[in-house]
């Protein structure tokens, strides 16, 4: 997504603030995909792009809290709750009080503001990475399916801790091609996808799900440090500087992370990320 997309997506959010926003529309300003838009919005602003939106209409809606007459209930379903009652939910789940409290100046809140680029000039800090080709490989192992890039946000790293330590695990790793195990983003259909953690392998009888990883080309860079720091910090360099700065195009295929056996606590452990492209 080029400054000027994401700029648009901005812009189209707080044009429609008051309205059902869908993903769709935002994706067609941004010229992408469903899944890659929530997916390049979160690597690049930390916010699930859901999320984002929840936070601009709940900041929005102070001002006709703290500068209109308008009934709590008109406030509410202007900003798209269902009734007052969903709306003070949210104030207290994002401000720690009441719409009631805000109106009557009980308590200080602050607003979430609406993001904005900056073109920033950095120093010549190199990316090392390898293109790899690869015919289509199989997976087994075990997921979850989540709805948005919001949900699996908020529990990828509860499946990734019930999953560690088991059975399942070690199973696994007997099994695997490259004594590595998986985590995959596989899309399935607009936002939704499912996350699998697996392993490469030839052998598909095993008890578990397996998948087909289609043929495709992959860029492969390297994270150095502690999981998952060192993993979100290398990420997001490759989507706000790499990407944009060369020939390659994300596309809408299954990217990954390589956990190699190890500990992924050490500060030379390395993960390597699989992203797709064309």
């Amino acid at each position: 997504m080029n400054l000027q997309g994401f700029n648009d997506v901005l812009h189209y959010i707080e044009a429609h603030i008051t309205e059902t926003i869908a993903i769709d529309d935002l994706a067609r300003c941004a010229m992408l995909s469903p899944y890659n838009l929530q997916k390049l919005f979160t690597v690049l602003t930390g916010i699930p792009l859901g999320e984002y939106i929840r936070r601009r209409k709940l900041s929005r809606s102070l001002f006709e809290l703290l500068e209109t007459k308008q009934s709590i209930l008109d406030i509410a379903l202007q900003y798209g709750y269902a009734g007052p009652d969903n709306y003070t939910k949210a104030c207290k789940k994002y401000f720690g009080c009441t719409p009631s409290d805000i109106r009557a100046k009980r308590q200080t809140v602050s607003a979430f503001p609406k993001l904005s680029i900056h073109v920033q000039i950095k120093g010549g800090s190199s990316m090392n990475y390898r293109v790899e080709q690869l015919d289509a490989f199989q997976v087994v192992g075990v997921k979850e399916s989540y709805a948005s890039m919001d949900e699996g946000v908020e529990k990828i790293p509860a499946f990734w801790r019930q999953f560690s330590g088991t059975d399942k695990e070690q199973q696994l790793l007997k099994e695997a091609a490259d004594d590595a195990m998986l985590g995959l983003c596989i899309p399935t259909e607009d936002t939704a996808y499912d996350y699998v953690i697996g392993i490469k392998t030839d052998n598909t009888q095993l008890s578990f799900e397996s998948w087909t990883i289609l043929a495709s080309k992959w860029l492969v860079f390297e994270a150095v440090g502690p999981v998952p720091t060192a993993i979100q910090q290398t990420t997001r360099e490759i989507f706000e500087s790499f990407l944009p700065s060369s020939q390659y195009e994300f596309t809408q295929a299954p990217d990954f992370e390589r956990y190699p056996n190890g500990d992924v606590t050490a500060p030379d452990y390395v993960t390597e990320i699989w992203i797709p492209v064309k």
